[in-house]
């Protein structure tokens, strides 16, 4: 089941810089040299002098404005109040973002810096390098159909976000085109949890736009991909997980941010997307990293600096997001469940009760930034030997307990997907060259601010 969640956060800065750039509404209104005169009625210019002296620039805004600002009021009222108050200011920044993300303006120039926390002496760079056939950021030679080795009917994108800096990190990425509408679709990033499973397992596996076949070798077109409706984005999430690599976070703060800046470089590099109502959806341990993407894409928004993304909801499917809530309620599922048998007796579901309390308190500890990692340790030993332990133990899936788990830990065979993304041909057409893994826990040990288990 999904659940929406909203959320607000503090403001924060960035720097970005503006530049031309090719493929975007922009320059196909451009092209048609269409009369802002032809499409802005007299009657509708409500907010300002309405002479014919009126200049072009006021009527183009005036004619956004009349267009999206019952939109606006209602999903997004900084930047509806922002641009209210700059209607009638030429040199107005915000209405300079938001022109950008209606494809009205070109986009910023790729590439940008930020101080990634107070202490750090040295800026964090972030750039997008595609490594898709058709990309100019591919400098390898061209070759029919390199790279579309999953639903060949859309465009399709994959590459690397790379920071420098304090800390050194690249992010894979690989995105989808909508197969329906795609000018008028919206764009989701799908995050994977884990913390460390690859957005690939989605990819192939569950939502993503096709299957790999038993022999690892070829896929399947999946009809019921995500993309069928949206433009569909997966990141492999924290870095070091599936083809990403470099410093593994584990806050997910810094996870959030980074995130925050992949997608002002998405849009920037994508522009046809810039436009596109934006959600963020993840599932299990992602309910710790969409709500801290979303909390991050929502504060730089309201910061008013950097690209406007069109943040318009967030969704977290089995999520887990506050284990000293959640964790004593494994007991109840695993002997009470109203959907399938118990899968633990009456002794040991008394056990596991008994174990709640210290679990919630070392959970406690751990999210105490006063107290050390070691809490968060503990409350990893502790809490999973106590109330988790028991379960897997009776060898049923974990995530269905009406199964076996057939193919532990994860219980499902991902054999095939690892043969097919470890395949020197797929490989190479995707630009990368690490071993592709379903999940990278390495040395994801329990921090504050995190859950206290792999799922």
């Amino acid at each position: 089941m999904l659940t929406l969640n909203k959320f607000r956060h503090s403001d924060v800065a960035y720097t970005h810089e503006a530049s031309p750039h090719g493929d975007s509404l922009y320059n196909q209104q451009a092209q048609a040299k269409t009369s802002v005169d032809a499409v802005v009625p007299e009657q509708s210019l409500d907010h300002g002098p309405t002479s014919s002296t009126t200049t072009s620039w006021l009527k183009e805004r005036l004619s956004v404005w009349n267009s999206d600002n019952t939109m606006l009021e209602r999903s997004d009222k900084a930047m509806w109040q922002a641009l209210k108050l700059g209607l009638h200011e030429e040199s107005s920044p915000q209405w300079a973002r938001y022109l950008r993300h209606k494809g009205l303006r070109p986009p910023a120039a790729r590439g940008h810096s930020w101080k990634q926390h107070p202490d750090h002496q040295v800026d964090t760079t972030g750039t997008l390098l595609e490594t898709s056939a058709d990309s100019s950021d591919n400098k390898a030679p061209k070759t029919q159909n390199k790279g579309q080795l999953c639903d060949k009917t859309v465009k399709q994108h994959h590459g690397y976000f790379k920071l420098k800096g304090p800390a050194k990190k690249a992010y894979f990425y690989w995105l989808f085109e909508s197969r329906t509408a795609p000018a008028n679709a919206p764009l989701v990033l799908w995050l994977t949890g884990g913390p460390g499973c690859s957005s690939e397992v989605a990819l192939f596996t569950e939502n993503g736009p096709c299957s790999v076949k038993k022999d690892g070798i070829t896929t399947k077109r999946n009809p019921f991909s995500w993309n069928r409706k949206a433009h569909l984005v997966f990141v492999d999430q924290p870095a070091g997980t599936g083809f990403s690599y470099g410093k593994m976070d584990n806050n997910e703060k810094d996870i959030g941010s980074d995130l925050y800046h992949f997608m002002q470089e998405l849009v920037k590099t994508y522009p046809q997307y810039h436009k596109a109502p934006f959600y963020v959806f993840g599932e299990s341990y992602a309910g710790h990293f969409v709500p801290a993407t979303g909390a991050a894409i929502h504060a730089g928004n309201k910061a008013g600096v950097g690209e406007y993304i069109a943040l318009r909801g967030i969704s977290i499917g089995n999520g887990l997001t506050n284990p000293e809530i959640q964790y004593p309620y494994y007991p109840q599922m695993a002997f009470h469940s109203p959907t399938t048998k118990a899968v633990v007796s009456e002794k040991q579901f008394n056990r596991m009760e008994k174990h709640i309390p210290h679990c919630v308190s070392l959970i406690k500890n751990c999210n105490d930034p006063k107290q050390g990692d070691e809490d968060c340790g503990k409350a990893f030993e502790k809490c999973n030997g106590g109330l988790i332990d028991m379960v897997t133990a009776s060898g049923v899936n974990v995530y269905d307990l009406r199964e076996k788990c057939k193919h532990p830990p994860l219980c499902g065979d991902f054999s095939h997907v690892r043969m097919f993304l470890q395949s020197k041909k797929v490989q190479n057409a995707l630009g990368v060259k690490k071993a592709w893994q379903a999940c990278n826990f390495g040395d994801l040990t329990p921090h504050p601010h995190r859950t206290v288990t792999h799922c």
